[in-house]
């Protein structure tokens, strides 16, 4: 007749196996909504990640105060547009530096090169993105 110890020995690992099963069974069924939401969960979490990869952020100078101008410009761009001809520009700190002009047109497929020479007026309350439309589509002559 067999012993408990041995008992024990032959059916160690069964004894473990079943265990281990009704444990993990013990925590589906115990986190099972959890479980079935975080699809759902991760797919507005992918979405909400997409919409804020959209917005532009655009670099602006000192004139810019949350976002708008503060005070209302009247920029003549020069032949070129190079440096020298949008040195007004500089000047009342629409922008900080050529660099930077280079990069916030470069969002909108433009050059400095495709400003057209004339006078550019720009109001108090523009936004960045008015004042590039603007220089992106030629001058108001006012």
């Amino acid at each position: 007749m067999k012993s408990l110890k041995d008992f024990l020995h032959d059916t160690n690992d069964l004894i473990i196996a079943a265990l281990i099963v009704i444990l993990a069974a013990f925590l589906i069924v115990w986190r099972f909504n959890a479980i079935m939401d975080y699809p759902n969960k991760a797919a507005a979490q992918s979405h909400q990640q997409t919409e804020s990869v959209e917005v532009t952020n655009y670099e602006t100078g000192t004139a810019f105060e949350d976002g708008v101008l503060s005070e209302g410009f009247t920029v003549t761009i020069g032949e070129g547009g190079d440096e020298a001809a949008l040195a007004e520009l500089f000047d009342n700190n629409i922008f900080e530096d050529y660099a930077q002009l280079e990069a916030d047109l470069a969002m909108l497929d433009k050059t400095p090169a495709d400003i057209t020479e004339g006078t550019y007026a720009f109001s108090q309350g523009d936004t960045i993105e008015d004042v590039l439309n603007a220089l992106a589509s030629g001058p108001n002559n006012g």
